[in-house]
């Protein structure tokens, strides 16, 4: 996936190493808006967008690839999902997802495959490599969550109002 937009580049890339992934693996592929793409195949299924439907797809999902906006990381990892990255290059961008995706990798949490060395060999290298770790990055995941983290951020927001509103 590469975001709500779509990523003309990760399309790209996946278009040209479909025929080996077709040999290996079923595909969702989130193409973005505006990017329809479609393959005749039925371990190839495509979207433009993905709503109400995105849990399910999450659920059946093994492996995410994708961009490194904040939403998209926390999603998976809330999740335990292996991820590989392949950030918006700081050319289109602040840097941002660079750094979201720097910060993750030297946790242990996913992999990054930065945009300037992605092609089709490299995307399989990396798929491999992160499917062969899934276990090794879930336990990562698992050891980061910080369980009540829900609840620290409610306290935090009341906290902050009580001192606003004083």
């Amino acid at each position: 996936m590469g975001g709500s937009q779509g990523s003309s580049f990760i399309n790209d890339l996946v278009k040209h190493t479909i025929p080996y992934l077709l040999c290996q693996y079923q595909i969702i592929h989130l193409t973005g808006t505006n990017h329809p793409y479609h393959v005749d195949d039925s371990c190839y299924k495509s979207f433009e967008f993905a709503g109400d439907e995105m849990a399910d797809l999450y659920a059946c999902s093994d492996l995410i690839i994708g961009r490194a906006g904040a939403n998209s990381i926390f999603e998976g990892l809330a999740l335990e999902k292996p991820m590989v990255l392949i950030p918006l290059p700081k050319k289109y961008s602040r840097g941002e997802q660079i750094k979201n995706a720097e910060y993750f990798a030297t946790k242990g949490l996913l992999n990054v495959l930065p945009q300037n060395e992605a092609n089709p060999e490299t995307l399989i290298q990396m798929i491999k490599q992160t499917l062969d770790q899934r276990d090794t990055l879930r336990n990562a995941i698992h050891e980061y969550a910080i369980p009540e983290a829900n609840s620290i951020l409610v306290q935090e927001i009341k906290n902050y109002a009580q001192r606003t509103l004083q």
